[in-house]
């Protein structure tokens, strides 16, 4: 038997109920909290918690301290050395006792040279060295800089992708839930036009075939109140996994479909400037043309300077002697076996390579780009026609269903404009959907992911 009035409602409680349990994988005394949430909430969080974010993120830190690194031979270093050692190797006495200042004249006969006896040495000092001169150095630290700000522009790139698939989840769960209601609200007119088609029954206005016609097509919108209610659930625990939440909340959109979502229909020619992901195409060749470069480097000179300092002394405790070194090294690349020829070709085909990536990258984003404008018009004019469309179907179900109550039309009449006016209210709901949707894809093209200006 059908669903008297509110029965819509009644069925809706427990199949919300058992989508939530399909959907997180919970029991009910787990049911994850509801937690209401607007679109610019949505991307706020995102960026802070998705784990895309927090990779591109870490990666960044990780290439700022390589940048760091690879520009640390600017500076000298220096290192502390403390030690001891003990030796009757007749070489490693002699040396001990010269930098000890105990070398005396018995130690130059033949049985204390050849078979001297054990010395300890202990050790303290401090070294230091600076390459004052490396290109090669110098080079690998402007690719490691290029690198570091390549990283920075992924990251922006991330953020540009993570609020993309945010506002896509968004406005399908806002439209997966203004179809639920949609549907809801025609069992609820079902159940209304059962009963009046009980009371022509009973009148003798109206066959048994009719109730039972009127019946079946309660229990079918019954049925999808079903299924819209598991698709609303489906799309905000999307929402949630965009958002890098857990299984114990579900975001819950709130309010309609997003102002800036519908409010303009057309943007200015882009230059591309804004496009992180091509910054960061742009940085890497940067990047690669300093490797490139370091390779070539790699022929010329470098120069280092070091200088060091020392103490030395027969026991822990003993009389201790200084010693200080300090010079300069020019080291030359004489042959190698063709390796640095061979570096040098690799890096600059590895150059050549990403020059050509890079141009067409930029070439598919301009494809990509005027596509996305001619969408978001398509989209427009798609939206305005089915919300033509929609009020049309909406009022002939309303007229007919008045003709029925003063039995002026058909039961099959007004059943089918019902179902014209239910496909027409999903499919205008689906149109502003993807109106949304399609406005979110070009800011996601054009290089601004902060939000969707409604001045365009």
């Amino acid at each position: 038997m059908g669903v008297r009035s509110g029965g819509a409602l009644v069925w809706l409680v427990p199949l919300v109920v058992g989508a939530l349990v399909r959907v997180t994988g919970l029991g009910a005394q787990e049911a994850p909290r509801s937690v209401p949430i607007s679109m610019a909430e949505a991307e706020t969080i995102a960026r802070e918690q998705n784990p895309a974010m927090i990779a591109a993120r870490e990666r960044l830190n990780g290439a700022s301290e390589q940048a760091r690194a690879a520009s640390a031979h600017r500076w000298p270093s220096v290192e502390g050395t403390v030690g001891v050692a003990r030796t009757d190797d007749p070489v490693g006495v002699f040396g001990m006792k010269l930098r000890q200042r105990r070398f005396g004249e018995g130690d130059f006969a033949t049985d204390a040279l050849n078979d001297p006896t054990a010395r300890s040495d202990w050790t303290a000092g401090l070294r230091a060295g600076w390459t004052a001169g490396d290109p090669v150095r110098r080079a690998e630290a402007r690719s490691a800089r290029a690198a570091s700000r390549a990283e920075a522009a992924r990251l922006r790139n991330t953020a540009s992708a993570v609020v993309f698939d945010v506002r896509r989840a968004y406005l399908d769960a806002v439209a997966a839930g203004a179809l639920m209601t949609a549907v809801e609200s025609r069992a609820i007119a079902m159940t209304e036009l059962l009963s009046v088609v009980e009371r022509r029954v009973a009148e003798g206005l109206a066959t048994v075939a009719d109730d039972l016609q009127a019946r079946a097509s309660l229990a079918e919108v019954e049925a999808r109140v079903a299924l819209a209610g598991a698709a609303a659930l489906d799309a905000r625990a999307a929402l949630g996994v965009a958002l890098g939440w857990g299984a114990d909340s579900l975001p819950e959109p709130v309010g309609q479909m997003p102002a800036s979502a519908r409010a303009r229909s057309g943007v200015a020619p882009s230059a591309l400037t804004a496009r992180a992901d091509l910054e960061a195409s742009q940085r890497s060749v940067e990047a690669l043309n300093a490797q490139a470069q370091a390779a070539s480097a790699a022929k010329w000179p470098a120069l280092d300077v070091f200088g060091a300092w020392s103490t030395h002394a027969a026991s822990l405790g003993g009389d201790r002697s200084a010693n200080w070194s300090v010079g300069m090294e020019v080291r030359v690349p004489l042959f190698t076996g063709f390796a640095l020829e061979s570096r040098q070709r690799s890096a600059t085909a590895a150059v050549r390579a990403a020059e050509a990536e890079h141009v067409d990258r930029v070439r598919r984003a301009r494809a990509e780009l005027a596509g996305a404008r001619r969408m978001v018009d398509a989209a427009r004019r798609a939206w305005d026609a089915r919300q033509t469309a929609r009020d049309a179907a909406v009022e002939a179900e309303r007229l007919l269903a008045l003709r029925y109550a003063e039995g002026m039309a058909t039961l099959a009449d007004v059943l089918a404009a019902r179902a014209r006016a239910a496909e027409q209210t999903g499919e205008a709901i689906a149109a502003e959907a993807a109106w949304g949707l399609a406005l979110a894809r070009l800011d996601y093209l054009d290089g601004e992911p902060e939000g969707m200006e409604e001045s365009r």
